[in-house]
């Protein structure tokens, strides 16, 4: 953080999450995550191609004690072309979150806003859109990679240059357990298995199980209406491994996924498109979220865990993105890219609803007669001042920062005013499924017996979540992952080292 010029030390960050967390909060696992994070970051930056860079984004429950901003890490834009042959293996970013493939970082994003209003954020675009047009002649993809695509591509690449056997569509259906400890995998490649022979221990990192529809219903609150943004390889094989042996799945969280507000545009003839809405939209001033009442319910600016875990105790399976035509060629909204881009197709699809006036719009959502006219009068009266009585909209530091910087007073809020009108469905959705197996600080899974089964470890999506489902901070899936893979990899270390000492002892 010295790099930003903020001071921070590892006794707030703890007290932070003890007051985010409340009785969720798990003091030994909190430690050794805040103890062995930095000396990872460390480790990574100096013997991988792994590079982070800092952020000024705040936490995301500002109003317990011990918030601070600053605390959590973007990975360094990436030059795919450093990666050889290997770039064909990198699976590319979602297509919903680039621009036919081009990728965007947060900076972009915020620049590309400004396209039609200034020259130098016009001329920086079409920078990036000439690199991307000679990348795709010349590679047939974007080689700019930001975000989870560029850290993938550096812990690709770190791997391959290390020795690291990859093994693509590659399986693992059953642990090999002997003489009490974990030994290694059954793995299935192309219908034959094999085993993997692992002597000092297995670590099950196989990103949790959005895609598994039975455990979904078992374990998710409304799993018919969510959208996931997990692969379908994340099947949840790693937590029925080790169940199997007596592993804990930890099921009793405060949420088991992490959220996000999803709208879906429908394609009659090929896939269906999910947009993530992360931000760029529902923070920005001119736009409201209603539900099927057309009465709004959450202070939309606010971080889309909350969001969401809203939706899921009020029992929507649907809300709606209302906003004015200013607000949709200005900022865009999902799937619909701000001016100078075109957005009939979407009209026509019926991702975007269009009224020329709110009551119309009203009518074409079906809700009740003059909900949503009320509605929007009430937040305009409001706005008008730069204020939200109802939700107090922008009136703390992380939907602050998640708005428009440069509109003022309020950089969240701004009357709904200029026909046409707009509405976007918006769903509960998920970004990853959190409920893992119960693991100690040094990332071992605990069994049946409340002993740690020798041998197996787990990391990411297979390990529950640090958090318990709550999400007090940007990256709380990611930087766990790293972090206690890295402690898995130090134990077992360790554990190779005297075994190694006592085979040569005579």
């Amino acid at each position: 953080m010295a790099e930003i010029d903020l001071a921070d030390d590892l006794e707030d960050a703890r007290h932070y999450l003890e007051n985010a967390l409340g009785p969720d909060y798990n003091d030994a696992l909190v430690r050794a995550y805040l103890e062995a994070a930095p000396e990872m970051v460390r480790f990574v930056e100096a013997n991988t191609h792994v590079r982070f860079e800092p952020s000024l984004l705040p936490d995301y429950e500002p109003s317990h004690a011990g918030a601070h901003v600053g605390r959590t890490m973007f990975t360094k834009d990436f030059d795919g072309r450093e990666m050889g042959a290997l770039l064909r293996r990198l699976r590319p970013a979602r297509a919903e979150l680039t621009l036919q493939g081009m990728q965007f970082n947060f900076a972009d994003a915020a620049i590309a806003m400004k396209v039609t209003r200034s020259p130098k954020a016009a001329l920086y675009m079409l920078r990036l859109l000439g690199r991307f047009i000679t990348d795709k002649l010349r590679h047939g993809r974007t080689t700019r990679l930001v975000g989870g695509n560029a850290l993938a591509a550096r812990l690709l690449l770190s791997a391959a240059e290390c020795g690291v056997a990859l093994r693509a569509e590659t399986a693992a259906v059953e642990l090999i357990e002997e003489e009490g400890a974990v030994r290694g995998l059954m793995v299935e490649h192309q219908g034959k298995r094999s085993p993997v022979r692992a002597r000092f221990g297995v670590v099950l990192a196989s990103g949790g199980y959005g895609a598994n529809d039975a455990m979904r219903r078992m374990h998710l609150v409304q799993p018919d209406e969510a959208w996931s943004y997990q692969p379908r390889e994340c099947s949840g094989d790693g937590i029925s491994m080790a169940q199997r042996l007596g592993g804990r799945h930890i099921t009793d969280n405060a949420a088991n996924a992490i959220w996000m507000p999803m709208s879906v545009e429908h394609n009659p003839t090929g896939e269906d498109r999910t947009f993530a809405h992360f931000a760029l939209d529902r923070h920005l001033p001119g736009a409201i979220a209603v539900n099927d009442k057309g009465i709004r319910f959450v202070n939309e600016a606010f971080h889309y865990q909350h969001f969401v875990n809203t939706m899921n105790t009020l029992g929507l399976k649907r809300a709606y993105l209302i906003m004015d035509h200013r607000f949709l060629r200005r900022y865009g909204a999902g799937l619909v890219r701000p001016a100078p881009f075109r957005f009939g197709k979407h009209l026509r699809s019926g991702y975007l609803m269009r009224g020329r006036s709110i009551l119309e719009l009203s009518r074409m959502l079906d809700l009740p007669p003059g909900a949503l006219a009320s509605t929007v009068a009430r937040y305009n009266d409001g706005a008008r001042r730069g204020a939200d009585p109802e939700f107090r909209r922008g009136e703390d530091v992380y939907s602050t920062a998640m708005g428009d910087l440069d509109h003022t007073p309020n950089p969240n809020v701004a009357p709904i005013k200029d026909g046409p009108f707009y509405a976007i469905t918006l769903h509960p959705g998920d970004l990853c499924t959190v409920s893992g197996l119960e693991a100690d600080g040094e990332a071992r899974v605990i069994g049946a017996e409340g002993a740690p089964i020798e041998g197996l470890y787990a990391a990411g999506l297979d390990m529950n979540s640090l958090v318990r489902g709550h999400y007090p901070a940007g990256g709380l899936a990611i930087g766990p992952a790293m972090t206690f893979g890295y402690i898995a990899a130090k134990n077992i270390a360790r554990r190779s080292r005297k075994n190694l000492v006592h085979e040569l002892l005579p």
